[in-house]
This record gives C-alpha cells, sequence and structure tokens, in this order.
C-alpha cells in the first residue's frame, strides 16, 4: 500500500508540473510568433499613432544610347516536291535513310562570324563605325551515341550601339540589316531588341524620387483628411529594395542578370514605341499623426 501511495503521488507531481509548463511554452511560442508576424511589416509595427502610405514614382528621359540585338539563324530552305518526280526521288531518300541518320545528318553548314561579313560592311557602309558593331556566335551542339539527344544548329547575334539614337536611325539600320540578310541568302534574322539607357542617371533617379516623395505625400493627406487628422512634419522613410534587383536601371554600363526573363537584350524592337529611358522608385513614408 505504501508503494502505491508513493507511486500516486510522483504521478500527479508530473501531472501538476506539466500543467503549469505548458501554458508558459505556449506563450513563448505565441510571443515569437507576434514578433515575426511584426518583423513582416516594413517599417516596423509600433504602438505610435502613424499612417503609412507607398510613394511611386516614375518618370522617363531622352535616351542617349541604344543598343540593338539582331538575332540570326541559318536560313534553311523548305524542301517541297513541286513535280511527281521529286516526290517520289524525295520518298526513295526517305527510304534508304534510316530514322537516326536523317535526324543527325548535318543539313547546313555552322554559323561563324565570317558569316556575318555583309551585314558589318552594310552597317559600316551606312554610317556605323565598326567599333560598334560585334558579332556573337553560339556554335552548334549534337550530341553522338550512346546519348543520341538532338542538337543545336547554333545561332547568332549582331550587337549594333548607337548614340544619339532617333527613331529614323533606328529604323534604317534595321532595314540595312534585313536587306543584307536578304541579299546573302545564307542566313535569316530571327527577331530584333534593343535597350535604351543613359550616359548619366543622376538626373533621372533625382526626378524618380522627387516624384515618389510628392506621390507619397498626396496620399496621406487625402488619408489624413478622411480620417480628421493633421500630418507630422517629419516623417520616417524607407526605399523598396525590388527595383533594383529584379528591374533594369537606366545606366549603359549596367549588365541585367542572366536570369531574368528579358536578360540583357532588352525588349522587342518596336518602331513606334518613344526612345527614352523610363525610371521608377518606390519608397515606403510614415507621417505621425496629432
Amino acid at each position: 500500500m505504501r508503494k502505491i501511495g508513493i507511486c500516486t503521488l510522483v504521478c500527479a507531481a508530473i501531472a501538476i508540473g506539466l500543467e503549469a509548463t505548458i501554458p508558459k511554452i505556449a506563450k513563448a511560442n505565441t510571443v515569437k510568433s507576434d514578433t515575426r508576424v511584426a518583423q513582416m511589416f516594413f517599417p516596423p509595427v509600433s504602438d505610435r499613432h502613424a499612417i503609412m502610405v507607398l510613394g511611386q514614382g516614375q518618370v522617363s528621359l531622352p535616351a542617349d544610347t541604344a543598343r540593338m540585338e539582331f538575332l540570326f539563324s541559318n536560313n534553311i530552305p523548305s524542301e517541297s516536291p513541286s513535280s511527281p518526280s521529286q516526290t517520289q526521288s524525295v520518298t526513295q531518300r526517305s527510304k534508304q535513310n534510316s530514322p537516326f541518320q536523317s535526324q543527325f545528318q548535318p543539313t547546313v553548314a555552322p554559323l561563324t562570324k565570317e558569316s556575318f561579313k555583309p551585314i558589318v560592311d552594310a552597317l559600316v557602309a551606312s554610317g556605323v563605325p565598326a567599333n560598334a558593331i560585334e558579332v556573337i556566335v553560339t556554335p552548334s551542339s549534337s550530341s553522338s551515341f550512346p546519348f543520341p539527344l538532338p542538337g543545336s544548329e547554333g545561332s547568332a547575334k549582331v550587337v549594333v550601339k548607337l548614340d544619339k539614337p532617333t527613331r529614323d536611325r533606328l529604323q534604317q539600320i534595321v532595314t540595312v540589316v534585313n536587306e543584307a540578310a536578304r541579299q546573302n541568302g545564307k542566313i535569316v534574322v530571327k527577331s530584333v531588341n534593343v535597350r535604351y539607357a543613359m550616359k548619366d542617371c543622376q538626373p533621372l533617379v533625382r526626378s524618380a524620387y522627387q516624384a515618389a516623395v510628392k506621390d507619397a505625400r498626396n496620399r496621406a493627406e487625402a488619408i489624413a483628411q478622411a480620417m480628421n487628422v493633421r500630418l507630422g512634419k517629419v516623417p520616417s522613410v524607407a526605399e523598396s529594395f525590388f527595383y533594383d534587383l529584379f528591374v533594369p536601371l537606366c545606366s549603359e554600363a549596367t549588365e541585367l542578370p542572366s536570369f531574368l526573363p528579358f536578360g540583357s537584350s532588352g525588349s522587342r524592337y518596336d518602331p513606334n514605341d518613344p526612345i527614352e529611358v523610363q525610371l521608377r522608385r518606390d519608397i515606403f513614408v510614415t507621417y505621425p499623426i496629432e
């Protein structure tokens, strides 16, 4: 009986200890959770009375430079028979060649920098300096046995850099490149991209910040008027980091990250688009209220 009584007392003590400890642990976890949630707000949440707004400023200025990228590939003519005899010869060739042979037989010569000499010569003749033209070739690749994967025929791009670009000048460059490729007949233009930039971004950056501050003030005043309160004189400001990481800047020396969908090629060329550089800045502004 004495042993049973001792065991009962021990179990009761353990139960009471657990009951007293669990609420403390739960309370500690709740405090940590609330702290983590509070840290998600930017600026941090506090007990003071304030109005927090997002100010957005977007401005644009005429571009100082333009970087045009012409993406090329081999001009592979389609083999469409026009007579019964040609149809019969194509059928006989397809029977003689096995699927693996027809898949891995080279059909066109690989692209090299020499392939684009007519393009470069035409650009120089139109007034583009030779040092403003760059040919970048990606060699063809293929996979042989025992891993018979489809290969790549290769591609290339011609980069043209222009100072003080105008709409007429850009369209003239596009016409020159397309005509030179057509006369050559061995290469074809697949796409044209363009990226506009500034030599000095500071005027554009200052204008964007000024527009963002003005926008934040207008928003805060509208909210304060709706709440029938007055804004304090000295706000706190925090800048959004999003546009510096994921959106291209205006400088011509800035290289864009390769993982971005638009990469360093810029956007697709449209002759109707304005030749300007746009910059956006977002700021978080917290106004104390009186």
